[in-house]
């Protein structure tokens, strides 16, 4: 994705780089870059890769493409086998487009991706050579001299859009060689047409048609960048000279409607340029660029082209950009004074791409001041305040909770190797929020002018707004709240909010009071009273005063005693001392007079109603008895009685008066022996009151005597009439009832029974009655009591009313036949034979459970405790019969489970249910439950036998066959060791919880395996691995060593062989830095003990023109020899004359020898008190050390 770097912020346009040679990288010398021709570049973070015509890469095989990750080059896998032209960089991975046939060893015709580990092809590529490619948003943009691309048709342009390829119209009439995406997209080559359009060599495309751009070229483009229609240029070059009739020589400037003559051209072919922030740098094959001198590279500021110092010496075919580094490739070998090979990288100073603006903080917050910068090489920071330095070389200032003292102006230096860059000032301003102190509450006086006068501190401006009563006051926004004058309503809780930009302050509540005369009244006396209302409480408004008139006693106002118009006075003090009154009036009325008569003093219960007359009409009559003004004893009741007459007047004032008035109570009578309910016929009755003294009337014979007989059948009144000593006159009625004699008769008697019928239950008629006579009980008749004779039967039969009546009838008892039978057991099983029965007399029937004619069956009759009857109907039609108890036992329960299947040789517990008994199975065993192990399907039975019968059950198991594993023998192996149990099982569970048919072993132990076949059956096996002992060794941290540097690494010989990745079977290896190159090499070594264990290590060394130490091998320190056996010897050059140190360290680090200075030439070290490995040798020399690995055999 190509990336445009605007500014943004406090973006550095490159006029501040200025161009020196040392702003050219060194680092790509021969054998640290391709090997030859460059002609694509394109980078993304960290990652830039090129594309070109070449071999190799840091000596590394490359062929044609490479990347570089900031510190290394690396290949592409095996790259393409042909020339790449274009490049487009996506993180790590790239679009390659070129002439090539295939990527990493693919088919890719001209096109591959490489996605940072492997090669793949977009389609069937496309049938000419890629010239340009582009990403924009999801598409990728092609260029090149095909016709066909992804199996399309597309005349030189096309986009791909992860899946589909789109021809872009009819395209152009020949090559395409730059593409570039603004705001639409802007194509150059070597064509006359586009989409059927005169454009020459350059054309617009605005997704739909194809435009020209004015007259375009007289010769081909190579290189277009820019971004349209933002008011940034679109700037072209390439192989030519004229846009129209204007000179405009290889290279120019479009201003939105032609192209212009503003950059001046150069001497010479253009083939690539780029844009960054407001500068243009290009690369071809020139030598000056506008009337400025430069070598194939050049600068455009904005108004001057300027040199990148010595520029380069040949062409460059690309150039683009790296974050603010410019990158370029070609067929150059210098670039400004130092050895680039094909590729190079041009630094800028530090770009400062954003940083902190001014602020204002407050007190207690934490303040971060930054600065966001890019430099390709490394950076330091120096900050300033106010112009004095501050000891920090970070990015960042973090000030947690700032004061006022930390206010003033900020500014960060950047600086490179290259150059400075300084940040804009930072103003960093420091507030205080305000603070009151406490205000006292306010006592005011009404009409008296008075205000409150907070005390504040805190940073200005600030604002206020006054409260009162938690509202807002409007227009109260001073320091000072004024009250001019005071007045009642002022009175409240104020306070006020202070404000500024780092917080508010509220005052404490203010407490305003403004006092005048209390405002007092009372409630609680009516307008009007009646002089006999009752006392009313008086409330005084506020509480605490004093009531004063005629009827008050305290709060309390009694209007008894008082008429007319009456005055009420309350007067209240408050706690300020002052004091104010209220007065109200009352009026009292008097009472009307009110009396009546026509009452009687005394009433029999059942006198006549009397009536009332008062003294004043409308007022109303109340108490028992009573109606409007009538008064009726009866209602009233016996007793002492209170009649209310109340009257109320105009004024709404009611007097009641009262009279009382007492009712006889009604005489109550008794009568002794009182009967009153007789039997038609009965005897004359004589009444016996209490008391006595009165006179009987009605249905009588004479005085107080009742016949039943004269009165006849049904109810007649007797009245009792009586004078009590009050002269109140009593009745009394008493009911007589004279009944009919009931008609009996005896209903369900027949004229005959057999000795041995059973019992007869006797009705009558009515029901309720009592039956005698000979084996009668309980009005229950039992034939089998009596003899063979007649018999009477007698029905007695009272009524409710006692009156009485009777029937008889009579029936006689015949002979029945003795009646037996035989052939009946008393117990039988369910399986017993069944039995013939024998009747006598014969003739007769037999009934019962299981029988069958004369047959008793014990299975048809099945379990249980039942009668067999034999029935004989004899001459006289009467039947005998005889029965006999047999009990047919319930078989013992006994259950075996369902059916089952299990794995040869298993075992299966097979548990029998059932009832007490002895328990016998097939295998002969006499438990509830027995545990077999089949090998084949088998049947297995059980019987239980109770104390009478038996039963049994039966179970089929059937059998599967289990399968068979075995993992050998223990055994000892070298770990890791592959454990296999084969395959042909349905599961495999290892004792480590793997289920897999292998496993690896990594230690030592015991392994066991339980395997599944396909009837779940399983079977387990287990073996024991013992560990051999693997052999171990460190080829010691990677090496950094120079060309003129020879080390030796290895191992100890203690292993039984050894095998290094270049062939040697030694245990050490000797490498020579100018034998293996510049570079980073891979070594590894497997040893192998006597066991076959083995084991590996790998070393990597890096062969660099810098050594790894600081005393330079020209000085010819000489370490021999080196594997060392008795005597090791350190010599120094003749003309070494610093004092030196030596000391061993073991492979651990473990110090194991250190010399005294020495300033002799050669030093001697025993090396036979060591054992054998790899040691250290360190050589000091005034804060100069050098370091070799020494092998000891």
């Amino acid at each position: 994705m190509k990336k445009i770097y605007l500014s943004i912020l406090f973006v550095l346009t490159f006029s501040q780089i200025f161009s020196q040679n040392n702003r050219w990288d060194s680092i790509f010398t021969i054998n640290n870059s391709a090997d030859d021709t460059i002609f694509a570049t394109s980078a993304n973070g960290n990652n830039i890769f090129i594309g070109g015509s070449f071999d190799t890469v840091a000596n590394i095989a490359a062929s044609n493409v490479a990347y570089y990750n900031g510190t290394t080059w690396d290949s592409m896998g095996t790259g393409v086998n042909g020339n790449v032209y274009a490049i487009v960089a996506n993180g790590s991975s790239a679009f390659v487009g070129g002439n090539f046939t295939l990527a990493g060893g693919l088919t890719a015709t001209n096109l591959a991706i490489w996605n940072g580990t492997v090669w793949s092809v977009i389609g069937t590529g496309c049938n000419g050579t890629i010239r340009a490619l582009e990403s924009h948003n999801q598409y990728l943009y092609v260029g090149g001299d095909f016709t066909t691309i992804g199996g399309i048709s597309a005349n030189h342009i096309a986009r791909y859009d992860g899946t589909i390829w789109e021809a872009l119209g009819t395209g152009t009439d020949s090559s395409v060689f730059a593409i570039n995406y603004g705001n639409t997209l802007t194509v150059g080559g070597n064509f006359t047409y586009a989409g059927g359009v005169l454009c020459n060599n350059i054309a617009n495309w605005d997704g739909s048609n194809w435009s020209a751009l004015a007259d375009g070229f007289d010769g081909p483009v190579y290189s277009i960048d820019g971004i349209s229609g933002l008011g940034a240029p679109i700037i072209a070059a390439g192989n030519f000279l004229n846009s129209g009739s204007t000179l405009v020589r290889y290279i120019s400037l479009w201003n939105g409607s032609s192209w212009t003559t503003t950059l001046g051209g150069t001497n010479g072919i253009v083939y690539s340029i780029k844009l960054v922030g407001t500068s243009i740098f290009a690369t071809g094959n020139f030598t000056t660029a506008g009337s400025q001198n430069v070598n194939n590279i050049a600068q455009w500021d904005g108004s001057n082209w300027l040199t990148l110092g010595d520029g380069l010496n040949n062409t460059g075919y690309c150039i683009n950009n790296n974050y603010y580094d410019i990158i370029c490739g070609g067929i150059f070998t210098t670039a400004g004074l130092n050895q680039s090979y094909y590729f190079g990288r041009y630094y800028s100073p530090p770009v400062i791409s954003q940083q902190s603006t001014s602020m204002f903080k407050c007190e207690g917050e934490n303040v971060s001041i930054f600065v966001s910068s890019y430099s390709g090489l490394p950076l330091t920071f120096q900050w300033e305040k106010d112009g004095t330095p501050i000891g920090t070389n970070n990015d960042s200032i973090l000030i947690n909770s700032v004061t006022t003292a930390d206010s003033g102006v900020y500014i960060c230096t950047v600086t490179n190797s290259i150059g400075s860059t300084v940040s804009l000032p930072i103003t960093l301003t420091v507030n205080q929020p305000p603070l009151y102190s406490v205000v006292p509450s306010s006592i005011f006086c009404a009409g008296l002018n008075d205000s409150i006068s907070p005390a504040l501190s805190g940073s200005l401006p600030i604002s206020y707004q006054w409260y009162k009563n938690a509202i807002l006051i409007p227009g109260e926004t001073n320091e000072n709240l004024n009250f001019l004058p005071a007045a009642l309503s002022d009175s409240g809780n104020y306070y006020c909010i202070a404000q500024n930009m780092c917080g508010a302050d509220t005052t404490n509540i203010i407490k305003v009071s403004v006092f005048s005369l209390p405002n007092v009244t009372f409630s609680g006396l009516q307008n009007v009273y009646c002089e006999n209302a009752i006392s009313d409480t008086l409330i005084g408004i506020p509480s605490g005063g004093i009531f004063t008139g005629n009827g008050i006693t305290d709060s309390i106002f009694t209007p008894d005693g008082f008429s007319n118009e009456q005055i009420i006075t309350y007067a209240y003090t408050d706690i300020n001392g002052c004091t104010n009154s209220f007065n109200d009036t009352t009026f009292i009325n008097s009472l009307p007079y009110v009396s009546f008569t026509g009452l009687n003093p005394n009433y029999c219960f059942n006198a006549p109603n009397d009536t009332l007359s008062v003294n004043i009409l409308g007022g109303v009559f109340s108490g028992a008895g009573l109606t409007d003004s009538i008064f009726s004893p009866s209602v009233a009741g016996a007793g002492n009685h209170f009649v209310y007459y109340a009257y109320t007047d105009l004024n709404g004032c009611v007097n009641t008066v009262s009279q009382t008035t007492f009712i006889y109570s009604p005489t109550i009578f008794t009568y002794f022996a009182l009967d009153t309910t007789f039997c038609d016929g009965d005897a004359d009755y004589t009444f016996s009151p209490y008391p006595s003294g009165g006179v009987f009337s009605g249905t009588i014979i004479a005085d107080s005597t009742f016949s039943p007989q004269i009165a006849g059948l049904g109810n007649h009144n007797v009245f009792y009439t009586y004078s009590d000593t009050y002269g109140c006159l009593n009745i009394d009625t008493i009911t007589m009832s004279v009944h009919a004699i009931p008609v009996v008769q005896i209903t369900n008697l027949n004229t005959f029974y057999c000795q041995n019928e059973t019992s007869v239950t006797l009705t009558g008629n009515p029901s309720g009655g009592t039956f005698t006579g000979n084996g009668i009980f309980n009005n229950i008749l039992n034939p089998s009591l009596l003899a063979i004779d007649t018999f009477d039967v007698y029905y007695d039969y009272t009524d409710v009313y006692g009156c009485y009546s009777s029937d008889t009838a009579s029936y006689s008892i015949l002979a029945v036949a003795d009646v037996y039978f035989t052939g009946l057991s008393n117990f039988y099983c369910p399986y017993d034979n069944s039995d013939t029965l024998t009747g006598n007399p014969s003739g007769g029937t037999f009934s019962g459970q299981g029988i069958s004619g004369d047959i008793f069956s014990p299975a048809i009759a099945g379990s249980g405790s039942f009668y067999v009857s034999y029935f004989y109907n004899n001459l006289n039609g009467c039947i005998s019969s005889d029965s006999s108890n047999v009990t047919v036992a319930t078989l013992p329960n006994v259950q075996l489970p369902q059916d089952t299947t299990t794995c040869s040789g298993d075992s299966v517990i097979i548990n029998s249910t059932g009832d007490i008994g002895i328990y016998l199975w097939s295998n002969l065993d006499t438990t509830l439950s027995i545990v077999v192990a089949p090998i084949v399907t088998t049947n297995y039975s059980v019987t239980v036998f109770d104390a009478t019968c038996h039963n049994s059950d039966t179970i089929t198991i059937n059998v599967n066959p289990k399968p068979d594993i075995n993992l050998g023998q223990d055994t000892s192996a070298c770990l890791p060791f592959n454990l296999d149990a084969g395959s042909g099982y349905t599961s495999y569970l290892w004792s480590d919880g793997t289920t897999n048919s292998s496993i690896t072993v990594n230690s030592e132990g015991g392994y066991m395996l339980t395997v599944t076949n396909s009837f779940s059956c399983s079977i387990t096996d287990s073996v024991y691995v013992n560990a051999n002992p693997v052999p171990t060794f460190n080829l010691g941290s990677d090496i950094n060593m120079q060309t003129t540097q020879t080390i030796i690494v290895g191992a100890s010989s203690s292993f039984s062989s050894y095998l290094w990745n270049t062939g040697s079977i030694q245990n050490f290896i000797v490498i020579s830095g100018d034998t293996v190159g510049f570079g980073v090499h891979n070594y590894w070594l497997t040893v192998f003990n006597d066991y076959g264990c083995t084991y590996t290590d790998t070393i990597v060394v890096n062969v660099t023109s810098v050594g790894i130490s600081d005393i330079s091998k020209t000085e010819n320190i000489l370490i021999y020899p080196n594997p060392v056996q008795d005597n090791l010897f350190v010599k120094l050059p003749e003309n070494f004359s610093e004092p030196v140190i030596v000391t061993i360290y073991n492979e651990k680090g473990k110090e194991m020898f250190k010399s005294d200075k020495h300033i002799a030439n050669e030093i001697k070290i025993d090396f036979m008190q060591y054992a054998k490995g790899i040691y250290f040798v360190a050589i000091e020399s005034n804060n100069k050390k050098e370091i070799n690995k020494i092998i000891k055999n």
